[in-house]
């Protein structure tokens, strides 16, 4: 399959309807090879709320879950089941992590890491220092 789908998307070598343009030249190669092929794409596909988990039992086996999970953060896909990943699994994949705040001791320079007692290490550290 080739060209400008309008309204459709394609997976497992089918296509569902969207609610942008894909432009699909074609499929990757790895899509050859996926489990999912041979299986019914709804699985792949629930409805707000409903379950994922044959579709991950499925991913499992699969010998090109990472190149379909890395397909799928390349592509930004939104929804569904990829790599053995659902939309929120992989949105958490995609969020930087935290940076930690941290904390300098104004009278010595020494550096805190969150959480840890900067109020702590000035009454011990600089106790009579005024």
């Amino acid at each position: 399959m080739s060209g400008l789908y309008d309204g459709v998307r394609l997976h497992n070598h089918r296509l569902f309807a969207t609610t942008a343009p894909v432009l699909m030249l074609e499929p990757p190669a790895w899509t050859a090879d996926a489990v999912c092929a041979s299986t019914d794409p709804e699985l792949f596909y629930p409805e707000k709320g409903g379950s994922t988990r044959e579709a991950k039992k499925i991913c499992a086996g699969c010998p090109v879950t990472a190149a379909c999970l890395q397909y799928a953060l390349d592509m930004d896909e939104r929804y569904g089941v990829y790599g053995g990943l659902s939309e929120r699994e992989r949105r958490r994949l995609r969020r930087p992590a935290p940076v930690a705040k941290q904390r300098t001791c104004l009278d010595c320079g020494h550096v805190f890491g969150s959480g840890t007692g900067l109020a702590a290490h000035r009454r011990s550290a600089h106790r009579g220092a005024s």
